[in-house]
């Protein structure tokens, strides 16, 4: 999460480098809006990408609740296969938390239970192997406070 108080209204967008072709491994990617995290607890928003490229690649919405474990879906749908240099983003306008692939807006959902918190990014390896994880994840991160709903002021 980075640091710092962000208004509610945010966006993040990552960049994927080497998207899992090996699908018996799963990897994936998480875009976090409005998220706190303290030990043993994280309270906010994931949107969540499974690389993969065999029909089992997804896109996932999570509202985390607190304690580490707890956590309710709130929307899920197939997405594309990542590839390398594709372009992650998540944004949090109002109730709406909407995810994208390339610019394309592939699952939006509603809900208000979150108005405050960090942006953020990380990943899981299934595997743990160390050199399947320097084979993935992003290349580059971007976030920002959105001030109109069609404009951003600032990066942090």
């Amino acid at each position: 999460m980075l640091a710092g108080k962000w208004k509610p209204d945010q966006t993040a967008q990552a960049t994927v480098r080497a998207g899992n072709h090996d699908c018996s491994i799963y990897e994936g990617l998480d875009l976090f809006l409005r998220t706190t995290m303290v030990e043993h607890a994280i309270a906010g928003y994931k949107f969540g990408f499974r690389c993969a490229s065999d029909g089992s690649q997804y896109i996932q919405i999570l509202r985390w609740n607190g304690p580490i474990g707890s956590w309710t879906e709130l929307g899920g749908n197939t997405g594309a296969a990542l590839h390398s240099g594709d372009v992650l983003k998540a944004t949090a306008v109002g109730v709406t938390l909407t995810a994208y692939i390339n610019g394309t807006a592939l699952l939006s959902v509603k809900d208000s239970t979150y108005s405050d918190g960090s942006p953020g990014l990380g990943f899981y390896n299934e595997s743990g192997d160390a050199v399947r994880n320097s084979g993935f994840g992003f290349s580059s991160f971007y976030a920002s406070e959105i001030v109109e709903s069609n404009s951003v002021n600032s990066t942090k």
